[in-house]
């Protein structure tokens, strides 16, 4: 949609487009779709001695999955993208706008929270000696899909959404930060914070045998 309150000057003609006109997202999300169900296939197919698949290893190959079909949902010709020549379709206007946001906050939930669980498996495996057993693997597929789901849901009934900012729908940037980046920030540091001490315990385990071998 044209911007109505911005002068047209100052963004001359040079033959290109703000949003992805080409669907070059989609067309990258339809390169990596057949080799992440093709590893998802050998995780299922294979043996597990093979492999060496995990539960926490196995789920990001399928949040992928759940965030290429969103960008693959752009090819569609029958979108929306504009209710007026200055307003942005939204959910009530456009049939693809609800179900290829959803997709995409799903799978980056579903990513994020898997990703969190396994650097708390690491750092109970390195640090504490204890092997994550069917209580903690309960524990984090509950919270990795029910979790995501509850995001996705408080994100899309909260804020909305509307072709914003290309050919996908996107969160209406009023009550974003507290429905989207306040999770999604949340989440990414306390993965990290626990990766540094992980790391920072296997850095002192090291120094400490060096220093015993040299004594």
């Amino acid at each position: 949609c044209p911007t109505p309150l911005l002068d047209e000057s100052l963004y001359p003609n040079n033959n290109r487009d703000l949003v992805d006109s080409k669907h070059l997202l989609a067309w990258c999300a339809l390169g990596v779709m057949p080799f992440m169900i093709l590893l998802l296939i050998t995780f299922m197919v294979l043996p597990k001695e093979t492999t060496d698949r995990h539960y926490l290893t196995t789920i990001p190959i399928l949040a992928i999955i759940i965030i290429n079909l969103a960008w693959l949902m752009t090819f569609s010709s029958s979108q929306k993208y504009c209710q007026d020549p200055i307003t942005p379709g939204d959910i009530s206007s456009d049939s693809f706008c609800g179900p290829s946001m959803s997709l995409l906050l799903l799978g980056c939930f579903i990513l994020l929270i898997s990703c969190f669980f396994r650097s708390v498996a690491l750092h109970i495996f390195v640090c504490w000696e204890v092997k994550p057993g069917r209580l903690f693997r309960i524990i984090s597929l509950t919270v990795i899909f029910v979790g995501s789901v509850a995001f996705v849901a408080i994100a899309l009934t909260m804020t909305g959404l509307a072709y914003e900012y290309g050919k996908i729908c996107y969160l209406l940037p009023n009550h974003d930060r507290e429905t989207l980046w306040v999770p999604v920030l949340a989440i990414s540091v306390s993965a990290l914070f626990l990766q540094l001490i992980t790391m920072t315990y296997c850095s002192y385990i090291v120094v400490k045998s060096l220093l015993q071998d040299r004594n």
